[in-house]
């Protein structure tokens, strides 16, 4: 999980974050049994399965492509609710992707699994600079 486990941890925060704590080896299992895993979990967790646990739980998904849609949602976020953000780590694919729980509080946003627990940001786009 420390290599390719960060969609897993950033669910499992959103979830706390949601005050609907969730026992981690139930969301790893969640997603080996639902073929959520990219190759038995070597290249970490299929982003486009999040939706689906998180749906389970009866959270309500949304999901957006590009930075545009993403500062829109982002301005348009009530404090206490949650953003699982998925993004290339540089501009070559094989650098992989990262995943992380983002909340909102006022105007401040908080990144979680990303340099630490908790770090602030005044703008979203700031989170994944």
């Amino acid at each position: 999980m420390c290599r390719n486990g960060c969609a897993l941890i950033a669910l499992y925060n959103v979830m706390r974050l949601r005050e609907n704590l969730q026992r981690m080896a139930d969301i790893v299992r969640f997603h080996e049994l639902t073929g959520g895993q990219l190759m038995s979990g070597l290249l970490g967790t299929n982003t486009w399965h999040l939706p689906r646990y998180l749906n389970s739980k009866s959270v309500k998904t949304a999901v957006y492509y590009s930075l545009k849609s993403l500062q829109t949602v982002a301005n348009k976020m009530l404090s206490a609710q949650q953003i699982l953000l998925t993004y290339w780590n540089s501009e070559d694919i094989f650098d992989g992707s990262h995943t992380i729980a983002v909340s909102k509080s006022g105007i401040i946003y908080t990144s979680y699994n990303w340099n630490g627990m908790g770090k602030t940001y005044a703008h979203i786009l700031q989170v994944i600079v």
